[in-house]
């Protein structure tokens, strides 16, 4: 989101759910996978995320995966923001709702706050995470600035190593992938000075 003068942009913690449904690893093709996206930095990544099991080299495939294609970006959009001085807020979706969950776009029903009353889908701990969620981005709309009223605590990180988290928890967190973010900003040519 954004209103030509600041930013709300964010992801969610499985992005890569829906798109690599047919293509999950296991450890006999775990490296293979890493070789051809990590290229010269495969090495770097897998000694980062070193599988000793099948669930495991899943786990960290879809984590890397979404981070190639949606997370990293994220974090380079809010660096950029930043640098151009314009305010920029990133957030991590994390709530596990056992459905979409964090899933590519699972933040959506909750954002703008379009929960059907009548569904049994929702528990209310989602109701009020929606309730949260959509008052941020309606403060945003109105202001420039999610934090307004009686919400404030979203904080801007100049440097990307801060993002609110709404989940079960709700409230800013150390960006949980900045390990693998160091070697993408090798890889993709952009290092921190």
């Amino acid at each position: 989101m954004h209103n030509e003068e600041a930013v709300v942009h964010g992801y969610n913690a499985e992005e890569s759910g829906p798109f690599i449904l047919f293509s999950h690893a296991n450890l006999n093709n775990y490296e293979e996978k890493i070789r051809r996206w990590g290229g010269e930095y495969a090495d770097d990544i897998m000694a980062l995320y070193n599988p000793s099991t099948d669930e495991e080299a899943d786990r960290y495939w879809s984590k890397i995966y979404g981070a190639i294609f949606f997370n990293y970006p994220h974090y380079c959009l809010n660096r950029l923001e930043q640098e151009k001085g314009v305010p920029s807020w990133e957030y991590l979706f994390t709530k596990d709702n056992g459905r979409l969950g964090s899933w590519h776009s699972g933040e959506m029903v909750y954002t703008f706050g379009v929960i059907p009353e009548d569904s049994g889908l929702y528990t209310e701990e989602d109701r009020q995470l929606s309730i949260t969620m959509h008052s941020y981005l309606v403060n945003f709309v109105k202001s420039g600035n999610p934090n307004s009223g009686t919400l404030s605590g979203f904080e801007q990180s100049a440097d990307s190593s801060k993002v609110m988290e709404f989940g079960a928890h709700t409230g800013m967190i150390e960006e949980p992938d900045l390990a693998l973010y160091g070697i993408l900003d090798r890889m993709y040519g952009w290092e921190k000075e």
